[in-house]
């Protein structure tokens, strides 16, 4: 017997806004040192955003095999009113040792209707003592919203693996009577609780409407350098520090799970819910219970930092045409994870796996564009350098928090994905009037992609990361006519 499924939703987004530009100079509003005047930036807007979804009659009643419970309808909105103002003002120009002084300021007041109120805000100021260099500061104050499905997810049941099996079930449990009380079971369930079928108890996935918006605070310290010794040349060096907070995420079953049965900790506790009559982890709907809370809250913290680098030159070559170089570099210093609060912590700069998301994340990267700009009917000729700099298995770092015990221990076959770089050729020939022609090959020596269990590496059948070339040596030809 066999019978379709089928299910709807919208996803939409009404926004009123408006804004008024000025230029204040026009009323004398401005620094009697500098010759430009304070510009104002205010406005305000209003965001309507819904959400529905909707099963059929089949999909609700949960009577679809591999849903592992009813598929539940969603109806639910949000709404926004914000106000803003930014104001940019110099402040010194055309002074000794002060070339340019500017300040940069903002401020946003939001009220969501569920999330509560937040207030943004920004400051900048540049300063150039001379033409040559321009220093820079940045501090910002960044909020993100819950979205809907986060707010208005509802309650359903569904199967999970990371408690594979229940400590708790069995003739012989592994845990004592005491630490299973701890999560729910009773002396009499205690020795007769049955198991998780095929190592997957159950879980009830839950929004949570009173999350609150996630916040960030951010800097950047920045130099760039326009030297007139070498006129040619631009360059900028930037340092920035990412910290986010209150992210919005579930405690990890099988931790929330590990500390209950260890201490009895109520935060943890209350969110294990045992069958009323068998004591199982399994049959959310029968007899009022058997499953782990897996409910939204605001939760972790997590840093992000580094360091970019751009860099610009051009040199005449005479009756050769010219020759000119593009840099941009990003060097990671730590992209940092504490997804609650008591939790471990971890740091997955220059690491690659499952724990530090199912991504590469290497220390250097890097592309480097050399243009030779001939005299012949104005050729172009590019060659581009794409660098990906190595990365380690997460699995073998000395942190216990990125250690998973399927693994086994060090994994010497998937310890490390080695430096790579892709070389890429183009050519350009504007041949005539309205009319120009591209021919170019990109990987140009073909390298393949690290290859990465999925089991190791997160992404499953690729087994590699979408960082990297995935499809070999390309040759293009193409054209651009104007008319």
């Amino acid at each position: 017997l066999e019978t379709p499924g089928t299910a709807y939703g919208t996803d939409s987004e009404g926004i009123a806004h408006v804004d008024f530009t000025g230029d204040l100079s026009a009323y004398g509003i401005r620094s009697p040192l500098a010759r430009g005047g304070v510009g104002v930036n205010l406005g305000a807007e209003h965001r309507y955003d819904t959400l529905t979804f909707a099963p059929d009659a089949v999909e609700a009643a949960g009577e679809l095999t591999g849903y592992s419970g009813a598929v539940v309808p969603i109806n639910a909105a949000d709404t926004v009113d914000e106000g803003f103002i930014e104001a940019r003002a110099p402040l010194l120009q055309g002074r000794p040792f002060a070339d340019d002084l500017d300040v940069d300021a903002g401020y946003r007041y939001s009220s969501y209707s569920l999330a509560g109120s937040t207030s943004t805000y920004k400051f900048e100021v540049q300063y150039s003592p001379t033409s040559d260099l321009r220093l820079r500061y940045s501090y910002d104050r960044a909020v993100r919203s819950p979205n809907l499905m986060e707010l208005f997810h509802p309650a359903a049941y569904a199967l999970q693996s990371f408690v594979g099996s229940d400590p708790c079930a069995g003739s012989s449990p592994s845990a004592s009577l005491a630490q299973c009380e701890h999560t729910g079971v009773t002396p009499s369930q205690y020795g007769a609780i049955p198991q998780c079928v095929s190592r997957q108890c159950g879980q009830v996935i839950s929004g949570n409407t009173d999350l609150k918006p996630e916040q960030a605070d951010t800097y950047s310290v920045g130099v760039t350098l326009t030297p007139r010794a070498l006129p040619n040349l631009i360059a900028s060096v930037d340092y920035y520090h990412i910290a986010i907070f209150d992210e919005i995420g579930v405690y990890p079953g099988a931790y929330l799970f590990g500390q209950c049965l260890a201490n009895g900790n109520p935060l943890y506790c209350g969110q294990i819910v045992r069958n009323q009559v068998t004591g199982a982890l399994t049959g959310a709907s029968v007899d009022g219970g058997g499953y782990i809370l897996q409910q939204s809250f605001n939760l972790g913290t997590s840093l992000v930092s580094g360091i970019d680098v751009q860099a610009a030159y051009r040199q005449s070559l005479g009756a050769f045409g010219n020759l000119a170089a593009n840099l941009n570099g990003s060097y990671l210093q730590h992209t940092t994870q504490t997804p609650f609060p008591g939790g471990p912590t971890w740091d997955c700069a220059g690491l690659f796996g499952v724990n530090c998301g199912n991504t590469v994340n290497p220390r250097w990267r890097h592309t480097l564009r050399l243009n030779w700009q001939t005299p012949w009917s104005k050729l172009l000729l590019s060659l581009n350098w794409r660098f990906i700099g190595a990365s380690g298995f997460d699995n073998n770092s000395s942190n216990a928090a990125l250690q998973y015990a399927e693994e086994g221990g060090y994994d010497s076959v998937n310890a490390r994905i080695a430096n790579y770089s892709y070389f890429d050729l183009a050519a350009v020939w504007p041949a005539w009037r309205g009319l120009q022609l591209r021919a170019g090959m990109n990987n140009m020596f073909d390298k393949d992609p690290p290859i990465i269990p999925g089991e190791v590496s997160g992404t499953g059948a690729a087994n590699t990361y979408p960082t990297y070339d995935l499809l070999g040596r390309e040759v293009f030809v193409a054209f651009t006519a104007q008319f």
